[in-house]
């Protein structure tokens, strides 16, 4: 393997792992302070969007109880699966070619979760979930 590629994944890596540690920070500040972000389009419309609750959801995924983090948003496991699928395509190209460049395999698939995504906002405030 190539000095640059070798560069590449170690940058990567870091940066993962910093991203991680970042989110872990904020849980840990949500979990023990009750302080979190509050959704500017629930704050303005009344209306929950489509990551409404997700928060809650990480929070319940972390503790490993799957069905209370299902409850907070029904969408969350494919929100989550289409941020993974997106990091790691982005991750192969940077690799590659050194950009964060996301290309999608498969663009029927950023389709369907984009239909899903816009599809829940009125579907989960005509249903209150």
């Amino acid at each position: 393997m190539e000095k640059t590629v070798k560069n590449r994944i170690f940058r990567l890596t870091l940066f993962t792992f910093l991203a991680l540690v970042c989110i872990f920070v904020v849980y840990l500040i949500y979990r023990f302070t009750g302080i979190g972000f509050k959704c500017p389009f629930f704050e303005i419309t009344g209306f929950r969007c489509s990551g409404c609750g997700n928060t809650h959801a990480l929070q319940s995924l972390l503790q490993l109880d799957f069905l209370t983090s299902f409850s907070y948003n029904y969408i969350y496991p494919i929100e989550m699966f289409y941020i993974f699928w997106v990091y790691l395509n982005s991750a192969k190209s940077y690799i590659k070619n050194g950009k964060f460049n996301y290309k999608p395999p498969c663009q029927v698939l950023d389709i369907i979760v984009l239909i899903i995504v816009v599809l829940w906002i009125p579907l989960r405030n005509i249903l209150g979930v």
